[in-house]
């Protein structure tokens, strides 16, 4: 419930509808409560924090694609693929992370009932190097998995 907007929840603790002042945050709970459940996650929102803040379409994209959309089209992908098959896989998100984007394709493979090895794992060229201490700047990635 990130609607609340009860002072003590939302101003003092930067908790309820004051999380939507930080739209990362919400990111970064989302994504760990994807990660550690294997049922339907879905989040409450407000418009905005206030009237001059209404970012709820901004939010709700972002929750939305840190998982949904990535794990809908591996699974169709796998679904096509047959014993031996090859899947490459990327993603150019800041928002899902490295380890978020291996348990994505995990329960989409368990939601084909396919059996997937990660056979590689690679991530930016030298053009894009990543910045130590600032996670986001490596956004690139890519797995090469095969159906087994």
């Amino acid at each position: 419930n990130m609607g609340c907007p009860v002072p003590k929840v939302a101003i003092k603790s930067q908790a309820g509808s004051g999380l939507l002042k930080n739209p990362e945050k919400i990111y970064e709970i989302v994504s760990s409560v994807v990660k550690t459940v294997n049922i339907p996650v879905t989040v409450k929102i407000r418009a905005g924090w206030d009237n001059e803040t209404i970012n709820c379409v901004e939010v709700a994209k972002m929750i939305e694609k840190a998982y949904g959309g990535y794990k809908e089209i591996n699974l169709r992908a796998m679904r096509l693929l047959t014993e031996g098959g090859i899947l490459i896989t990327c993603s150019c998100s800041y928002f899902m992370e490295s380890s978020m984007f291996c348990d994505m394709i995990m329960h989409a493979a368990m939601d084909s009932h396919k059996k997937v090895q990660i056979l590689e794992k690679r991530g930016a060229g030298p053009d894009h190097p990543v910045l130590l201490g600032y996670p986001k700047s490596e956004y690139l990635k890519c797995v090469v998995c095969r159906v087994i």
